[in-house]
């Protein structure tokens, strides 16, 4: 076939277009990388989340308001007001009652009047009378004698002399409150003598007990009366010569000082009644423990603490008296104290009814050179102190027998 033939047949034509694309493809490569990315950026936006960013509206909330009533007042109307009369009062006309006058001697005084609670244990016993002179340990006063009635029911001139005698004891208190056995003379020089008569150093807490002991049974107090800071500062200072924890005075040196420690637990005792300091009450258990720690077991007391056995009629009475007196302020004291102390006073009491000292019968003790002016045979205290334990022993024990 010629040249001209085939160059002009319908395959070298198809031939010829498929040579001259290939030839423009080759010709054009960013042409055809240009597509390439086309298709891929169209495949890939297809396939991300546009839903996310279609805005959508959020909750509608809607309130409601309460509807507000206007407040509607009544208009006031003035009343004129009534008139009154006033009523006519007439004082009355009162005469004051004569007031009878007595010339005796042993007319009341008011002014001494106390409320005590503390009664006499003799009543219930032998019926007799009350106006024994001692009391708690101290005077006129304690559980036994004229307390609780003060001076009222007493002639003047006695109670004239009690007056007296209190005023010597605020006089002679020293500043911190106590009483100073062997340096009260330091607190003479008001009328311009010096008082004599000072004892032993060590029994400061014992003489302070029995000053405050005094004041007490004459009716006075801490809330009222001329001698109420007397008094105040008198317990402050026994207070704080007391060990709470094991319930000793502090200071008590020496083989006697078991009548400090009793009377300073008398004291305590009686105190808790009368003043109705509920912190006193504390302090006064303490005490009394510790006196009931120094009986002999199934016996009475003496010197020794721990006991060593050994009793007196002395010691014990003292004891006796502040285990009654913190019984009656409702302290707690065990029974077998006051029977104790019960055998041992029947034990040392003879057929003629003497009770001796620490035997049958004997006499009272007696320091020489200094007991001097009290010799043995001119009395029995022993004997009173054995009376007065067994009184306060049957009160205790609710009337129990005391023997003769």
């Amino acid at each position: 076939m010629p040249d001209a033939a085939i160059a002009h047949s319908p395959l070298h034509e198809s031939a010829s277009f498929t040579d001259e694309l290939l030839d423009w493809i080759d010709r054009s490569p960013f042409l055809a990388i240009a597509l390439l990315i086309h298709a891929i950026a169209f495949f890939t936006l297809n396939m991300f989340p546009w839903e996310v960013f279609e805005k959508t509206e959020g909750p509608v909330l809607t309130a409601v308001m309460p509807q507000v009533y206007e407040e509607q007042f009544e208009e006031l109307v003035e009343v004129d007001p009534v008139p009154i009369d006033p009523v006519p009062v007439t004082k009355p006309n009162i005469e004051p009652l004569p007031i009878p006058q007595s010339d005796t001697d042993t007319e009341q005084d008011t002014e001494f009047l106390s409320d005590s609670p503390f009664d006499n244990p003799f009543d219930s016993l032998m019926n007799a009378n009350a106006d024994l002179g001692l009391g708690g340990g101290a005077g006129s006063g304690g559980p036994l004698g004229t307390r609780g009635r003060g001076r009222a029911g007493q002639p003047r001139q006695q109670a004239a002399a009690i007056t007296a005698a209190l005023d010597w004891l605020a006089d002679h208190q020293s500043i911190d409150g106590s009483w100073d056995a062997d340096g009260f003379a330091s607190e003479c020089g008001h009328d311009g003598e010096v008082c004599n008569g000072e004892g032993d150093a060590q029994h400061d807490v014992g003489v302070t007990s029995l000053a405050l002991l005094a004041f007490l049974g004459a009716g006075e107090s801490v809330s009222s009366g001329p001698y109420a800071d007397t008094i105040r500062d008198g317990y402050g200072w026994l207070k704080l010569q007391l060990d709470q924890e094991t319930g000793e005075f502090d200071g008590l040196i020496g083989h006697d000082t078991m009548y400090d420690q009793a009377l300073g637990a008398l004291a305590l005792a009686e105190g808790v009644r009368f003043l109705g300091d509920p912190l006193l009450a504390k302090r006064a258990q303490s005490a009394i423990n510790f006196l009931l720690k120094a009986r002999n077991p199934y016996g009475a007391w003496r010197y020794s603490t721990p006991p060593d056995g050994d009793n007196d009629t002395s010691v014990t009475g003292w004891a006796i008296l502040a285990l009654s007196a913190a019984k009656e302020s409702g302290l707690k004291v065990p029974e077998d104290a006051f029977r104790g102390a019960l055998a041992w006073v029947n034990e040392v009491t003879d057929d003629e009814g003497v009770t001796g000292y620490n035997q049958r019968g004997g006499e009272s003790s007696r320091l020489v050179g200094f007991n001097d002016p009290f010799p043995t045979d001119a009395g029995h205290p022993m004997t009173a102190a054995g009376v007065l334990t067994r009184a306060f022993c049957a009160k205790s024990l609710g009337g129990e027998a005391v023997g003769n």
